[in-house]
């Protein structure tokens, strides 16, 4: 039997039929229910404040988190000013990190 480079990298990184399967790993986000009365005025504080058009995509972005404690965050940023906001909220899915 010939061996191939092929064949080689096969038997190196496949794994064995007895090993166990990783669990797939679930995408974290979460899922809240608000008011938009509570929404928009967050919103609007946020657009002044994130640029539509950078070279660098976080300063154009809105960070939501879904607080335990029934709130939602909202931050934003240019680099020269950071802004933050929480909205009452209902939390029915929370993944990730909890402070």
């Amino acid at each position: 039997m010939e061996s191939t480079p092929h064949a080689a990298t096969e038997a190196l990184f496949s794994s064995p039929s007895s090993a166990p399967s990783t669990p797939t790993p679930q995408p974290s986000g979460f899922r809240c229910q608000l008011s938009r009365e509570h929404l928009l005025p967050a919103l609007t504080l946020m657009q002044a404040i994130a640029e539509p058009r950078t070279s660098l995509p976080i300063l154009s972005h809105v960070f939501l988190e879904a607080r335990l404690h029934d709130t939602l965050e909202l931050r934003a940023t240019d680099l020269e000013i950071g802004l933050s906001r929480q909205c009452p909220a209902t939390v029915n899915t929370a993944r990730g990190v909890y402070r």
